[in-house]
């Protein structure tokens, strides 16, 4: 556990880069706004700040997503093994708590990429959902290893293999409407601060 939290921290870390040091530069003409409510993620990027790498990979119905084909919805972006037994299902049932949260009108989808391409499969995604009771929209994505270390490597997720297990960073990022990276989040994550968040992005 205490291995994956520290990846999760690494990767955040990682994912920030130069996002952190941008600043908003506003003309004296332009109109004040009222300021966006904060996200409540570990980090976060400004709107049009740190554009999310895209990728595109099968899911577990056979359909091709491609990330920036998610434009107009708020993307959950994450990354889990279908097999793990540990700190997988429990990111499962979080995220299906945020899905609860969440009403129709809200155009949110869910993104999984699996760190076990040796073993994942469609029918093993599917089971992990049911077990962890989402609902909605959700793609579980896959493919070969040497498809999906470019997609972790965009998103700063370290993925070991071992003899009993896939170890690997556990973090949930926001994609907003636009297609930029706005939260990232170690788990275990607040249900109920994801959901506020990805509605105040849907709003934007």
């Amino acid at each position: 556990m205490r291995q994956r939290v520290a990846l999760g921290l690494i990767a955040i870390a990682a994912a920030i880069g130069v996002g952190a040091a941008l600043a908003l530069v506003h003309s004296r003409s332009a109109p004040v706004l009222a300021p966006a409510p904060p996200l409540r993620a570990q980090a976060t990027w400004p709107a049009g700040a740190k554009r999310a790498p895209d990728f595109r990979l099968r899911d577990q119905a056979g359909r091709t997503m491609m990330l920036s084909s998610e434009r107009g919805r708020v993307v959950l972006l994450t990354f889990l093994d279908s097999h793990c037994r540990q700190e997988c299902p429990i990111q499962g049932r979080l995220l299906a708590a945020v899905q609860r949260r969440l009403s129709s009108d809200v155009r949110a989808e869910l993104a999984v990429v699996t760190v076990n391409p040796w073993a994942d499969t469609g029918r093993s995604a599917r089971a992990f959902a049911a077990e962890s009771h989402w609902s909605g929209n959700w793609h579980w994505l896959l493919g070969t290893p040497a498809r999906l270390r470019p997609v972790w490597a965009d998103y700063a997720v370290g993925v070991r293999r071992t003899p009993s297990d896939i170890n690997h960073t556990t973090v949930l990022y926001l994609i907003d409407p636009r297609g930029f990276q706005r939260a990232a989040y170690l788990v275990p994550f607040s249900p109920a601060d994801v959901a506020a968040d990805v509605r105040g992005l849907a709003a934007e």
